[in-house]
């Protein structure tokens, strides 16, 4: 074995396989989606879920399957997305099929506006022509 071919297999030992990064950030992210889904919110799951499934996809480069990595946060990922909608879903369908908690709601938001804006939301909904009885 001569110096050339010893320095090649060096190289090649050396050299990462491709999409690795990509792999590790699509694990990473899909960890940190699934992690987000106990805060109870719905946009950093979607986000960081959506780009865990991104970079899964990317991982691949020419190759036909996704490797571990990519493939667990693609899995990861999808699972807190699912869970994360049906989570939102049922906190929508409770707040507004009860007509108590619809009105918890309403006085809620109504709170809210008076202390960013001095007005309720019922005054901002007539000052933009809104009758705020057609919400309700």
């Amino acid at each position: 074995m001569d110096h050339m071919e010893l320095e090649n297999g060096i190289n090649q030992a050396r050299r990462p396989e491709p999409g690795r990064g990509f792999a590790v950030a699509s694990l990473a992210l899909g960890a940190a989606a699934f992690l987000c889904i106990f805060t109870m919110t719905l946009l950093p799951t979607i986000f960081l879920g959506c780009l865990s499934i991104l970079f899964g996809i990317l991982s691949r480069g020419n190759q036909r399957k996704p490797g571990n990595y990519a493939l667990t946060g693609i899995i990861v990922s999808s699972c807190a997305l699912v869970i994360n909608f049906a989570m939102g879903a049922l906190s929508f369908y409770t707040v507004f099929s009860n007509p108590e908690m619809t009105a918890q709601y309403w006085q809620m938001v109504d709170d809210t506006y008076e202390q960013m804006t001095g007005m309720g939301i019922e005054e901002i909904l007539e000052s933009y022509g809104v009758d705020p009885a057609d919400l309700r």
